[in-house]
């Protein structure tokens, strides 16, 4: 019995999912073929039913998503009826007046052109794996596009039972003309039906719903005494259709009567129809996978429904993708692909050929209730939802969605929702921590390793020194950020000798209103005294500086200093700080290792037991990777720590000045040496042996014990700062 029951229930479903197809493709050619294209209606009719036959086969077979039906949709229709009264009157100038052969055969044209160039441009998006633009949709835009559809249904099925176009400004004529007596049934169903979805399966309800609907409304025929021509003459009825088909007077000669100049000459509505309807189609697939749980591969989809609007361009269809109300309509039920597209494209192909005259049995209100009821799941169901789930700022987009799409339209509440998110985006964006480091020169040093003595007077004097490192994309909401930021920090109590750094090695772009917010910046450290260096400019973010006219206007007023590295800033930063010191007479002599062991022993001759070793310009002292078998003390000259000093990137860690330390981490750790030390210019150095060190007898207790306490003085000074610098950066 359950089997039995779900199989009449997909049946049921790919039967209703069929006439929608069918009804909705009869409707759209309606419109397209409105005015003076009316007499060709039935043809329209009966080419847009193959063209929707053709489409629904070829989606059927090869998309990503079980049982997803593709059929003339608004959006495109809407914007080939917005072209079609120019290209007309062009077609009549050309001699193709109305109610000729070339009148049609050129609007038939235009069709075929559009919709197969269009096709082309999906499959080429497809191909090119283009759709990823999907995933820059913000989660709300889908929200509101979904409830916005279910508002839309909600609005076609009353357009449906009353035979004319609903909108929400007419609701209230209508309804006092009279039109409530005819919605009101019908909308008593579907709310019944979304009522009793909540506690049982629609695969149940559905059927049942559909069942007492058309039995209660046949007894309501006979009760009142009303065959069915009345009830067809009166507007109950699907109908009247053409008892002879939709394809008299086709023949392939209409290729030939159009009036191709004219054609062509309106195929720059492709600037605006192929990028809508390839976005219009990745939306409502997301749409429909949303509700469905299915995972889509958009790129298959993409050239699936383009190769089906390419086929069935032939045929001068519109515009084709999945809908979501006959593909939820089918989903609801279970129909798979073989029933939904299966009866879609045996159903149009037969009313098309034959006429539609069996469907006029079917009550006009049977389809619009299940419309209806569509509509009224998709907007409270999915409003619900995300009210629960989502924050106030995501819930916003989707209710100014939904708003402009009453107010105004779909397209417009697209465009709205955009600004909005992208409004709200940018609002939240400028609160994101965009400084990645917030520190002085007390905590974060260049790469320079100097003596005690000069370590110290950085440390006194670091904590005049401002570095900030600025990481992400800065535009106008964080490049006001880091003005407001800068103006803290002058309100703090700047000294004249302060220094600002703004490093961007992290700083991919920037805009305009940033540019401007850095000139802002640098005038006020210099009105201020506040000497200001920008470091780790890419080329591409130099570039900007330069045409916005940033960098020559810093150089002129020497504003701005550049360098390329922030280590290159900080090196200049602490000469100019230590030559401040050598004037005042407080900087001492950089051998201080040596001369704390000095003191620690007087009278002892240290150079009785460590080696002094001389080294050329380039000359290496150790190589990466070598057992750590001394420390050294560089006396006099320079020497630099190569990382991959042999491969095609080095790259330096550290550059020694005199009074430095040189190999005690490794040396402690008894691990090899962790990079290549290499001379720069004329070096001395002490070698300290680790034989001096471990075994007895070489050195006095109190000497040994003196030089590891020193050692370790120094590496808890080093720890010390690299674990402040660490906490500024909230690491």
């Amino acid at each position: 019995m359950r089997r039995l029951s779900r199989a009449i229930a997909q049946t049921v479903g790919g039967v209703l999912t069929a006439i929608a197809t069918v009804m909705y493709t009869i409707s759209f050619a309606a419109v397209a073929y409105g005015g003076d294209l009316a007499v060709f209606l039935n043809r329209g009719i009966g080419l847009m039913l193959i063209g929707t036959a053709i489409s629904a086969a070829i989606v059927g077979a090869t998309a990503s998503v079980r049982g997803m039906i593709s059929h003339p949709e608004e959006t495109p229709l809407l914007l080939v009826v917005s072209a079609s009264p120019s290209l007309m009157a062009a077609a009549t100038a050309a001699g193709a007046g109305p109610g000729t052969e070339e009148y049609f055969a050129t609007f038939f044209v235009f069709l075929m052109c559009s919709t197969a160039l269009t096709g082309l441009f999906m499959i080429l998006v497809g191909r090119l794996r283009l759709s990823f633009v999907m995933r820059y949709l913000p989660y709300p835009i889908i929200g509101g596009v979904i409830v916005s559809i279910g508002y839309l249904l909600m609005i076609g099925s009353l357009s449906l039972i009353l035979e004319r176009t609903v909108d929400i400004y007419s609701l209230p004529a209508i309804f006092i003309g009279g039109g409530f007596a005819a919605v009101a049934p019908w909308a008593i169903g579907a709310l019944g039906l979304f009522v009793a979805a909540r506690w049982l399966p629609a695969t149940a309800i559905l059927p049942l719903g559909i069942f007492v609907a058309f039995v209660t409304f046949h007894i309501f025929l006979q009760i009142a005494g009303l065959s069915l021509a009345e009830a067809e003459a009166a507007g109950l009825l699907l109908g009247p259709f053409s008892e002879d088909g939709f394809l008299k007077g086709l023949s392939p000669k209409i290729l030939v009567q159009a009036e191709w100049a004219v054609v062509l000459s309106h195929m720059n509505i492709l600037i605006v129809l192929a990028p809508i309807t390839a976005l219009s189609c990745l939306i409502h697939i997301q749409a429909i996978c949303r509700i469905t749980g299915e995972v889509p591969d958009l790129d298959r989809e993409l050239v699936s429904n383009g190769i089906a609007n390419v086929a069935g361009a032939g045929s001068g269809n519109l515009l084709t993708y999945p809908a979501i109300s006959t593909s939820l309509l089918g989903a609801q039920f279970g129909t798979g692909t073989l029933l939904a597209c299966g009866g879609t494209v045996g159903l149009s192909l037969a009313v098309a050929i034959f006429g539609a005259d069996l469907l006029g049995v079917l009550p006009r209100g049977l389809l619009a209730m299940m419309i209806l009821y569509l509509g009224l799941d998709m907007l409270v169901s999915t409003l619900a939802t995300e009210w629960r789930r989502l924050p106030s700022r995501d819930f916003v987009p989707i209710l100014a969605i939904l708003t402009a799409t009453i107010t105004f339209g779909l397209i417009y509440g697209l465009i709205l929702g955009i600004a909005v998110s992208i409004f709200l985006f940018v609002l939240y964006s400028a609160r994101v921590p965009f400084i990645r480091l917030d520190t002085t020169l007390e905590h974060r040093r260049s790469m320079v390793e100097r003596g005690a003595s000069q370590a110290a007077n950085l440390e006194e004097a670091g904590h005049r020194v401002r570095i900030l490192e600025i990481s992400g994309y800065l535009f106008f909401g964080t490049g006001c950020a880091l003005g407001d930021r800068v103006s803290d920090l002058m309100a703090e109590g700047s000294h004249a000798e302060d220094v600002l750094v703004l490093d961007f090695r992290l700083v991919p772009d920037i805009d305009a209103s940033a540019l401007s917010s850095l000139e802002s910046i640098a005038e006020t450290c210099r009105l201020r005294g506040v000497k200001v260096y920008f470091t780790g400019l890419t080329d591409f973010v130099a570039q900007r500086l330069n045409h916005f006219g940033l960098a020559s206007e810093a150089k002129e007023m020497a504003a701005i200093n550049f360098k390329s590295t922030l280590d290159d800033a900080l090196q200049e930063i602490e000469e100019d700080i230590l030559a401040h010191f050598r004037g005042e007479g407080r900087l001492d002599s950089d051998d201080t290792f040596l001369r704390e062991l000095a003191e620690a022993m007087p009278g002892f001759d240290l150079a009785d037991k460590f080696d002094t070793v001389s080294l050329k310009d380039g000359a290496t002292l150790f190589e990466e990777a070598a057992p750590s078998t001394e420390i050294y003390v560089l006396l006099k000259g320079r020497a630099t720590a190569i990382v991959g000093a042999h491969t095609e990137a080095p790259f330096v860690i550290a550059n020694f000045e005199p009074g430095a330390v040189i190999g005690e981490m490794a040396f402690y750790q008894d691990a090899l040496r962790s990079a290549t030390v290499i001379a720069q210019g004329t070096a001395e150095l002490v070698r300290i042996n680790a034989k001096t060190l471990s075994e007895g007898g070489h050195l006095p207790d109190k000497l040994l014990a003196a030089f590891h306490r020193i050692a370790a003085r120094h590496l808890s000074k080093r720890l010390d700062r690299a674990t402040k610098l660490l906490r500024d950066a909230s690491l």
